[in-house]
């Protein structure tokens, strides 16, 4: 059911007529509307004159458990609201009426209507548009006289075109018209300075409260005056006359709010200096007094002045409705806008005893009963004995009885006495307001409404008293009888509860078995019960997750206590808007609900303790920044941490076992593979994740491991959702191992944060204990506090370990890699001798590969054959290479590693063949090279493994792209180059020679050029 008053089509109406300058003047009294005027003030006042602490309408944020109150704020030209529990509160005023009421503001129709409940809801009296006051009293009389009684310009027959009625009222009309928007765009400016002014009046006024004299106070004590927001000023004058800058006397004045304006009521002492219509001022337009009164009660006094409603309303301490409208003829200004939003209601008028008031009071009983509204009227003259009479006389108010000895025991015994017999008097007033209504006359949806506000304050009650199930039935009856049923036209029966949005909130958030039924954890990202229900009555069953089954016996409850509901959607969708105002996270509730720490330190040594890892700083580092960083990924989710934790050791020596108790209800073995994307879904209900033997990654690529790890959000489209969501991580992971050999990658190791495990502490199983594990967490917990001690300023690199650190992280990695020969087959690659790259060069894949099988290259031409295969490339310095050929052959190194065997066929030699073996050691050298020539172009020996472990070796270094540097490997996109301290010595390259070598030394006489 919605917070807003109902508004009727003339009221729109009325809000299109208005110039463009009226519009603009009520959309800025709807802002800047003191909100503690409009909703429930929160009991904790904010001290700061431009903010309100209030309750919000909407989800109840501030009351009950919850004392948070909602903050509004005014910015200098508005009030805007944000409520930080629902969310849907916020705004300014008109946004928030137009959100509630799917108001579209860019458009006039739905811009009128918004205004018109803004204009309702803070209690503005619409003003007459301009237009129809121009034809209104003495100005239509003017044109009638003219009508009747044409000049001497027109003629006889009739009125001239010039001087029609209609040409005349035009006239006038425009004339009124242009002269009204221009008065008014001057009088709003100065309304504008006004209202500032007014509003720094009441904040600067319960500054000063205090220093009310307590001669002046009237008998009302000073938080009853605080509670109507009142205040003192020593120098007050008109923020009228302020705003149009004039000079007056200042004078002592109390401030009373009224609405977002207020009445300044002279002291009694100050009398005899300020004229006597001065006595009590407005400053800006009357407003009915404590209106808020109307939303909460049954019953409501109507008193003439503030200090009587103050009176009452202190005498009964508070629990009465009563409201003021400033004096007896002033009920239409104050108090007849808000009647049509008081049907159910019932009203005691409780004027002053002399004519006016009598005359006033019966006038407005009159409007009452004409309104179908209860009404009597009651004056405190005729209850007082004939004593008090003569002391008092006929004009005696509530302030007057209070101010007396013994004032508040005796006004509330005379006030309990006319409120006993109003209500003998009650039933003979309602017949009499009912009198021409049918007697079965259908109910329409306005006066469902303003019934629910009338019976409210009774289902409060009942809900504060002790559970039971009588008092829980009687809640459920009371809910019917609030909702809006489908009516019978002919015969006025109530038919069924008709399945709309506000009767749905209406039971969700009043039905003692369905408030605060189901929640959403944060954590799990899933909606959870939170309490028993009455198809689910095991505690077991407290914090479990909301399944279908729970939503077929939610409808089955609704159809039982409520009628055949429909609408499974709607119940759905309740389902949700409840969920979501119960926002929780149960990790930072265990977390925020902690003991406090004991000052025993725990957190840096727990595996040192419970499995004997060696003691070094490099180990209490891993581990704290672990903690730290479990309890970062709750309060952060998704914050950088891109390492896991991981314990190596034998079997049974509890690394599991430790893992999982600190880890809790929220630990979570990982079985599914890491590049599944099951694994994604897993993980998002644990917060310690283990990972054993590393089985989630075993059959997965090393990369994805990588990226898994390192990850810290997943983008998916749950099956049947509409759109994909971003879940973004809250949890860390550790890896246990008994393996020695578990890494497969030789890069990028230092992620793993690896421990070595000794061996178990003998009793770990009993020193694990719930005690010691909170105050574990509650140690962590203080630190991470200290350390991000504003949550605004959270910087995710305190998470990141030492420089010191890391390397040492990496270099224990490398004590962990897994062999799988292609290192060593790498190295001994390297270590080879081959011919200079010149020659290197002409030779083709096949004829390498067989050099690194069988040490050397057999040319069946011999020497022939290199300078064919030079020329035949072609390209620049042809000839040069040649000579170089040559000059290789012919000289010493020539002889040392080239052999010639020459067939012969009888004692004739028919070839030569040369056999040319390695003589230096390569400077450079591409992954390409190694795959071909080493490995053969096995497919299982992959390029990005052989990159790897070429950046891994010591004495080679990944080098800048080399082009056209060898002719079977023209572009090395990613060479690594020999370091120049990588050359075995001389004495290594001496005896490189060996009995191997086949053929006898080249002669320089046998070769062909």
């Amino acid at each position: 059911m919605s917070f807003l008053p109902i508004v009727n089509s003339s009221d729109v109406e009325t809000i299109k007529k208005l110039s463009i300058s009226e519009r603009n003047t009520l959309l800025e009294e709807i802002n800047r509307a003191d909100p503690h005027s409009i909703f429930t003030p929160h009991p904790k006042e904010n001290r700061n004159p431009d903010k309100r602490n209030i309750i919000c309408p909407i989800c109840g944020n501030g009351s009950g458990d919850d004392s948070t109150p909602v903050e509004v704020t005014f910015n200098g030209n508005r009030w805007l609201y944000f409520c930080f529990k629902c969310g849907e509160f916020s705004g300014d005023l008109l946004k928030i009426i137009a959100t509630e009421e799917h108001l579209n503001l860019n458009q006039g129709d739905d811009m009128c209507k918004a205004l018109a409940i803004g204009a309702n809801l803070i209690g503005y009296s619409l003003p007459v548009p301009k237009k129809v006051e121009a034809l209104d009293a003495g100005k239509a009389a003017k044109v009638q006289y003219r009508r009747n009684f044409p000049s001497t310009n027109e003629s006889s027959s009739g009125i001239s075109d010039s001087n029609s009625p209609k040409i005349i009222r035009q006239e006038r009309a425009d004339k009124m018209e242009t002269k009204n928007d221009t008065e008014l765009i001057y009088s709003s400016e100065n309304a504008l300075k006004e209202h500032e002014l007014i509003l720094a009046d009441i904040a600067n006024a319960k500054t000063h409260l205090p220093e009310l004299p307590e001669s002046q106070r009237r008998g009302i004590s000073l938080d009853t005056y605080r509670h109507f927001s009142c205040g003192f000023l020593h120098d007050w004058t008109h923020p009228k006359t302020r705003a149009e800058e004039k000079k007056t006397v200042p004078t002592r004045r109390i401030i009373i709010p009224a609405g977002i304006h207020y009445n300044a009521v002279a002291l009694s002492a100050d009398r005899a200096d300020v004229k006597k219509s001065y006595h009590k001022m407005h400053a800006g337009s009357m407003e009915l007094f404590n209106a808020q009164s109307i939303k909460f009660a049954d019953t409501i006094f109507i008193v003439e002045g503030e200090f009587d409603a103050m009176s009452i309303w202190q005498a009964f301490k508070g629990k009465i409705g009563i409201v003021a409208v400033l004096g007896a003829a002033n009920w239409r200004k104050t108090l007849k806008p808000l009647l049509k939003s008081c049907s159910g209601k019932k009203f005691v008028i409780l004027f002053d005893g002399d004519e006016a008031g009598r005359t006033n009071a019966k006038n407005l009983r009159d409007e009452l009963l004409k309104r179908k509204i209860p009404a009597v009227s009651k004056f405190l003259f005729d209850y007082l004995p004939d004593k008090e009479k003569e002391k008092f006389g006929k004009k005696v108010d509530a302030n007057d009885l209070l101010q007396q000895k013994n004032g508040e025991q005796a006004l509330y015994k005379l006030i309990e006495q006319i409120q006993l017999n109003a209500r003998d008097e009650f039933e003979k007033a309602e017949k009499e307001a009912m009198k021409n209504t049918t007697t079965h006359a259908p109910r329409d949806e306005k006066s469902i409404v303003e019934d629910f506000e009338s019976r409210f304050d009774k289902l409060k009650f009942l809900q504060s008293l002790p559970q039971s199930e009588d008092r829980d039935n009687q809640i459920i009856a009371e809910i019917r009888e609030l909702c809006d049923w489908k009516i019978d036209k002919k015969t006025g029966e109530r038919l069924y509860i008709k399945p709309t949005f506000d009767n749905m909130k209406l039971i969700f958030n009043n039905d003692p078995n369905l408030q605060k039924l189901v929640g959403f954890d944060e954590f799990t990202c899933a909606d959870v019960l939170l309490k028993d229900t009455p198809w689910r009555r095991a505690n077991n069953h407290i914090n479990k997750e909301w399944s279908d089954k729970d939503d077929a016996q939610l409808r089955l409850y609704l159809r039982e206590h409520y009628g055949e509901l429909q609408g499974k959607s709607l119940i759905e969708d309740m389902v949700v808007r409840v969920s979501q105002a119960n926002t929780f996270n149960v990790v930072k509730n265990y977390f925020n609900n902690l003991p406090k720490w004991d000052g025993i330190p725990r957190a840096e040594t727990l595996f040192i303790k419970f499995l004997r890892v060696d003691d070094t700083p490099f180990a209490r580092e891993v581990t704290l920044n672990w903690l730290l960083a479990a309890i970062a990924r709750i309060f952060h989710p998704g914050c950088r941490y891109q390492t896991a934790l991981v314990l190596h050791g034998n079997q049974k020596i509890g690394k599991s076992y430790i893992i999982e108790r600190i880890g809790g209800a929220w630990y979570l073995e990982l079985t599914e593979d890491v590049g599944d994307s099951h694994a994604a879904d897993a993980i998002k209900k644990g917060w310690i994740i283990e990972i054993k033997e590393m089985s989630a990654m075993r059959k997965t690529e090393i990369n994805a491991v990588k990226a898994f790890i390192e990850r810290s959000s997943e983008t998916r489209r749950e099956a049947y959702a509409r759109r994909a969501t971003v879940t973004y991580r809250h949890c860390v992971f550790a890896i246990t191992v008994n393996d020695s050999e578990f890494l497969r990658d030789v890069t990028g190791n230092r992620r793993y944060l690896i421990l070595h495990c000794n061996s178990a502490m003998f009793d770990y199983v009993e020193g694990l204990t719930d005690e010691y594990i909170q105050q574990l967490w509650a140690e962590v917990y203080q630190k991470y506090n200290e350390m991000f001690d504003n949550d605004n300023a959270f910087d995710e690199k305190k998470l990141s370990l030492s420089r010191e650190a890391e390397m040492k992280a990496e270099d224990v990695a490398t004590h962990y890699l897994q062999d799988d020969g292609m290192t060593g087959e790498i190295k001994g690659h390297l270590d080879k001798k081959i011919p200079p790259q010149f020659i290197w060069q002409e030779f083709s894949r096949e004829e390498r590969r067989d050099f690194h099988t069988k040490g050397y290259i057999k040319l069946v031409d011999g020497a022939d054959d290199l300078i064919k295969r030079r020329r035949a490339r072609g390209g620049k310095n042809v000839d040069a290479d040649v000579a170089k050929i040559f000059d290789w052959l012919t000289g010493d190194a020539g002889k040392k590693f080239v052999r010639i065997k020459k067939i012969t066929r009888g004692s004739e030699v028919v070839a030569e063949e040369f056999y040319i073996y390695g003589s230096e050691y390569r400077e450079h050298i591409c992954a390409a090279e190694i795959f071909n020539e080493c490995f053969g172009s096995d497919k299982r020996k992959q390029m990005y493994r052989i990159n790897e472990i070429l950046s891994s070796l010591e004495g080679w270094h990944l080098g800048a792209r080399l082009q056209k540097a060898d002719a079977v490997y023209p572009d090395q996109k990613k060479p690594f180059y020999r370091n120049k301290d990588n050359y075995p010595s001389k004495e290594l390259d001496e005896t490189a020679q060996d009995d191997s070598f086949q053929g006898e030394p080249i002669d320089t006489a046998d070769l062909p050029f």
